[in-house]
Order: C-alpha cells, then structure tokens, then sequence
C-alpha cells in the first residue's frame, strides 16, 4: 500500500510515469499505469497548513481582511430588476408565496432564448436571459442571491419582493441541460409555496447530484436525486426529461416510498460502497488515509469504486483533492489511478472553501 501512495503522488508530481496513460476528464485525471513510479516526494504542493480556514470566501476567490472589512463598512450598491432590489430579507422570515405564472422553457444547450417575455437562466447558462439565478462559471447572478447551489440561489430568489413583481413573476425559466440541480431550482420558480415546504430535501439532492456530497439536513435527499435520475433515464431528450419530473415533482416529494423501485438500486450501491470502505478502514491505515489535503483511497482487486457520496461522508472538506488506487492483482504494485477535483472544485462556490491550485 505504501508503494501504491508513492506511485501516485510521485507520478502526479512530476509527471514521471512508466508506460503509463493519463486520460483528461472534467474533474479528473486517470492514471493507467503498469507498474510503480519512482519515489518522488510530493510534500508541500498542496499543503494544508497554507489554506486560509480564516479568511472570508466568495466566487471571486480569496479576499484579505482588511479588504473584507472595508467592504463591509461600505454601502452595497444592489442589484435590480424591474425596480426593485434584489434583496433576501429576514433571513428568519417565513415568506408569504402566492401562486407563480411562472412557466419554463428547455433550450438546446447552444440555443439562445427570442420571447417577448423577461426570461431568468435558472442553473446553466441559457443565451437571452435577463437574469441569472445559476452557479455556472461566468454567471452574473446577482451577488446578494449567490450561493453554491443553484437551488439554493432560486430559494433566494422566491424570497425576495422583485419576484413578486409582474415582470418577474409572469417570465419565462430557462435551461439548458437536466441534472438533479437544475429540476430542483426550476421547480422552486415554478412552485415557490412547495418548494419552501420542503427546501432542505431540495438543496441536499440538488449537493448530491452536483457535488457528489452526502446530505447534511435530509438523508432522503439520495432517493430524490435517485428517482429523478431514473425516471429521466427513460427519455431521450432534456425537454422531455424536465416534462415528465417536473410533473410528478410533487407527489415524489410527499411520499418518496413509492418510488422504491426508481431509488432501491442506488442506495444499495450505496449501501455496498459503505460496506466496502468499512472494510478498508478496518483493513489497515495505508487503504484509506490524507495526505497533504490529497484524500487516498486504495481499492482492493476487484472492488467497485467507492461512491463519491460514501467518499465525502468521510472526508468531508478535509480535503481538495482524491486519488483513487485500484489494485489491478491482489498483493502487487500494479494500480490503476484516477485523480479528481472534490465534488464541489468545479465551482465558484461561497460556503465551501475554494480548491488551492497545486
């Protein structure tokens, strides 16, 4: 196992790799190799004891205190729309929702919006909007309605008096792509009254599907993500994806036990991914360990990968980065790597600490 630890970091590292692949995935790095790496140490590259617990975050990066301070004796200028500020309220304040006309449209990804009405890019980034409620990279979403999720931004939104407005209130939702995520922050436009009711199980899905994160407030939040990737699975297109979710939103969030058959064969992939790393926590220190802010994890011969949910649920944002190990013989120095991003490291995030470049 250590010999698997050096392999990894040192090829990482420096690149020095004996016939060995590296294939480039969104947030991954895999590393195909036949044999051990030199012993390279890989100290310091990505050290923990530089990253900045303290500091104030926001999707800008990091700011030093003094400019937080500063920032924060000064008057921010708000966003608006239609005008009206943008502004949350009473973060403690049970809002009061009526009935949304809100409707939605599902664009091609590249398709740009040319209604009449005011359109509002919810999750991704559809051409044509007038606002942006969405986490993408390069969003322009208002900065008092940011956050990691977009779901959580659209909670934000329904909060706000702006989108009680006539205009905001009767314009067009867009989106360009399905996940988990993005059903959940349309239907909060759609159906704010609902959606407040059951706000936690909806941004924890919405941290499942996105992030690969184990729920923190609704542990039912892996059947929701489950059962709305199912029911999509039998569709071809996005739009006919949303129709059909969309549709049964509700009465998938008041009873999701009868849904069983959509979510049962997740959780149990779930259940197995958390007996397995039972069983290498239990096995030895070097199956299972952190080093430098890196979370490692060798799989023994044969085991299926760890999900990233069951990953999380141990490391938690003890870490920036995972390095997948898998035995390819039992008992040898011969592995097959996968390197990635934590779920979130894609993302201009606000609550969850930035990734430090290496």
């Amino acid at each position: 196992s250590r010999s698997c630890r050096l392999a990894a970091m040192a090829a990482l590292a420096c690149g020095v790799m004996a016939a060995s692949t590296l294939i480039f995935g969104r947030n991954t790095i895999e590393l195909q190799s036949g044999m051990a790496a030199r012993q390279i140490s890989f100290r310091n590259v990505v050290n923990p004891s530089l990253r900045p617990w303290g500091a104030k975050f926001s999707r800008r990066g990091l700011r030093c205190r003094s400019e937080v301070a500063k920032e924060e004796t000064e008057k921010v200028v708000p966003v608006k729309g239609d005008g009206i500020e943008f502004y949350p309220g009473n973060p403690w304040e049970i809002p009061e929702f009526g009935p949304s006309q809100r409707t939605f449209k599902c664009l091609g990804y590249s398709e740009e919006y040319k209604g009449e009405k005011m359109a509002i890019s919810c999750d991704g980034l559809s051409k044509g909007a007038n606002l942006h409620l969405s986490h993408w990279n390069n969003n322009e979403t208002p900065e008092q309605l940011y956050s990691d999720l977009s779901t959580e931004i659209a909670l934000r939104f329904i909060k706000t008096s702006a989108s009680r407005s006539p205009a905001w209130d009767t314009a067009v939702v867009l989106n360009n792509h399905f996940d988990t995520d993005g059903v959940c922050s349309v239907f909060t436009l759609l159906k704010p009254d609902i959606a407040w009711k059951y706000r936690r199980i909806l941004v924890d899905a919405a941290a499942v599907g996105d992030f690969d994160e184990w729920p923190r407030m609704e542990v039912d939040a892996l059947k929701l993500h489950a059962t709305l990737e199912s029911i999509a699975e039998n569709f071809d297109t996005d739009a006919e994806k949303y129709d059909q979710v969309l549709s049964r939103m509700e009465e998938i969030l008041e009873d999701l036990d009868r849904f069983e058959s959509f979510w049962s064969p997740y959780m149990e992939n779930l259940s197995r991914g958390i007996q397995d790393f039972k069983l290498l926590l239990d096995d030895g220190f070097y199956n299972v360990y952190i080093d430098n802010a890196i979370g490692v994890v060798k799989h023994k011969t044969g085991m299926s990968e760890i999900p990233g949910p069951v990953l999380n649920k141990h490391f938690k944002w003890a870490v920036d980065r995972i390095l997948i190990a898998k035995e390819q013989e039992p008992d040898s120095d011969k592995f097959t790597y996968k390197y990635k991003l934590v779920g979130h490291g894609w993302a201009p995030t606000k609550t969850r600490p930035p990734m430090i470049k290496p």
